[in-house]
């Protein structure tokens, strides 16, 4: 009979234990997973901007292979070496 309860003591107390246990670690997992939620919310919101960034640096990209832009490189360069050698010719004159 002493041995019987004896059992069920033990048994009861490793119910106790191993509950006391599952309980702890369900408690770390929901901490853990609204971290993990909360990270991932943050990671959104980080992935669209970089998003919205990527996109307009395609869009400059984009815009310095453009032939307006290409043209006027030309134009600025031939104006740029118009006034160069303009200058030139005026500094020599009054030296």
């Amino acid at each position: 009979m002493i041995a019987l309860i004896v059992v069920h003591s033990v048994i009861a107390v490793a119910f106790i234990v191993v509950s006391v246990f599952l309980i702890r670690a369900l408690i770390q997992i929901r901490r853990t997973a609204g971290e993990a939620e909360k990270l991932l919310i943050q990671l959104n919101q980080d992935a669209a901007l970089v998003g919205k960034i990527a996109s307009n640096v395609a869009g400059f990209a984009q815009s310095l292979s453009s032939p307006w832009l290409k043209v006027g490189s030309i134009v600025s360069g031939i104006a740029s070496a118009f006034f160069m050698r303009h200058r030139k010719s005026r500094d020599e004159k009054q030296v």
